[in-house]
């Protein structure tokens, strides 16, 4: 009997050893996909960030061109007052040639 329970004994240890085999194959299986998984996160992640800097920069500009535009619109403003409608038509000249310089810079 020692014998027999030797060789059962050794069927166990072969079957124990082929469900561990089984579990370390699932294992480096779902380490791969997790891996995976990973790296798909880490891209999406940094194409955010690159989306973030783009809007930042982007925000950046238009707030320059507001103030560009407020100033510009001042500017104007400041040369419509200059002219006086009626008998005494006056135009400031040093005024009408930075409206001129002005109108240059966007052409």
């Amino acid at each position: 009997m020692p014998i027999q329970r030797m060789g059962d004994a050794l069927v166990g240890i072969i079957e124990c050893s082929g469900s561990v085999q089984r579990m370390v194959s699932q294992i480096a299986a779902a380490t791969t996909q997790q891996s995976c998984s990973t790296q798909s996160v880490s891209s999406n992640v940094k194409e955010i960030a690159a989306i973030i800097q783009l809007t930042a920069s982007n925000s950046e500009r238009s707030v320059e061109a507001c103030l560009q535009l407020s100033r510009l619109a001042r500017e104007l403003s400041q040369l419509v007052d200059g002219f006086r409608v009626g008998a005494n038509c006056i135009v400031d000249p040093p005024a009408l040639e930075t409206a001129e310089a002005e109108v240059e810079v966007f052409r």
